[in-house]
């Protein structure tokens, strides 16, 4: 950083640490609004129960986010040995995780069959 003054100012770690992880508390949460307004203004999706539902998803995991870069924000600034309610962060793990695999066995009594990723599709098609 640079004092207008004093010239170049060295920063401590843990402010610029303090700093970095403010931002993504921050910006987790604004990615909602911009993926929001990507997926269902600027590119037209239907608001059917798929993309609605992804979007929720999506939505879910950005807030869990933007709320564990806060508490560690809050850790680092009153120096706690462990983030404030971070056992709350293993439950909500396990919700979220719970919901995928209901997600994978609806899906999967419904076609009978495993879905491959469209990753690993296209790594398999373009495999060298």
């Amino acid at each position: 950083m640079r004092h207008p003054l004093k010239g170049d100012v060295q920063e401590h770690p843990r402010t610029t640490l303090v700093r970095r992880l403010s931002n993504l508390a921050v910006l987790e949460p604004v990615n909602i609004v911009i993926f929001g307004v990507v997926a269902f203004v600027l590119l037209p999706a239907p608001l059917n129960a798929v993309n609605v539902t992804g979007f929720v998803l999506v939505t879910v995991h950005l807030l869990i986010g933007g709320g564990y870069w806060a508490i560690k924000v809050r850790q680092l600034r009153a120096r706690l040995p462990e983030p404030p309610f971070i056992g709350a962060f293993g439950w909500l793990r396990r919700l979220c995780e719970a919901g995928l695999i209901a997600g994978d066995i609806k899906r999967l009594l419904r076609t009978r069959r495993l879905h491959r990723s469209h990753l690993y599709l296209d790594m398999r098609a373009h495999r060298r």
